[in-house]
């Protein structure tokens, strides 16, 4: 296992892919498994990922870069492409689908099941119905997972580039997500940097404000 800096230092947004590289099945299973150990708040885990591997699912998830055609390479030359989405509510079905998830596993006994409900309706119906904001509280847990996710493939060597810049509701569409109760937030295209891509930091310095500058002591 390399040091963890090393892995942040190694990494960066790949602008170039090498298409004649694919990400093996075992590493590949490392990364879906970050995604599912992933933190989220009050273990909610609001968050699915919808995995393109094929040439067609990337070719159509690519599709809706038409309109940023600076990330239809990003997408179209990647082993992989990962859709992430959230939840755009948190309902009582799933409040009890976390209760029952965490009875089974053990943490939480039968007699503290109703304290549990209590204290997971809190919090949602803070952004529920006082700050409004379910949806976008959802997005945020998603986000928590992408650090993840970016870390594990630097770990494994692997490159990574998040995409904002696509069309998320020809995506939600493309998916079918509105039906599913889904909304995408980005994509994650992965595979192993092109030779000729000059962001890689080998070519070209990171560009960083210092620490000083972005961290303080209270």
């Amino acid at each position: 296992m390399t040091n963890i800096i090393d892995d942040l230092e190694w990494r960066y947004t790949t602008k170039a892919y090498d298409p004649s590289k694919k990400v093996a099945d075992e590493d590949f299973d490392i990364l879906l498994k970050s995604l599912e150990l992933a933190p989220s708040s009050i273990n909610s885990q609001g968050s699915r990922y919808f995995v393109a591997s094929s040439d067609e699912a990337i070719k159509k998830i690519a599709d809706a870069t038409k309109d940023y055609g600076f990330n239809t390479d990003k997408i179209l030359k990647s082993s992989h492409t990962v859709v992430f989405t959230s939840k755009v509510d948190y309902n009582d079905d799933d409040v009890n689908k976390l209760v029952k998830l965490g009875q089974d596993d053990g943490r939480i006994p039968s007699e503290s099941t109703d304290d549990f409900i209590k204290g997971y309706k809190h919090f949602i119906n803070l952004h529920r119905h006082n700050q409004k904001d379910i949806a976008q509280w959802l997005a945020k847990q998603t986000y928590l997972t992408l650090g993840v996710f970016l870390c594990t493939a630097a770990n494994l060597r692997i490159d990574t580039t998040v995409i904002e810049g696509i069309d998320l509701g020809m995506v939600n569409n493309i998916l079918g997500l509105q039906e599913k109760g889904l909304s995408a937030d980005f994509v994650v295209s992965v595979g192993y940097r092109s030779p000729d891509d000059l962001n890689d930091p080998a070519k070209t310095k990171k560009s960083r404000f210092p620490k000083d500058q972005k961290i303080f002591t209270i």
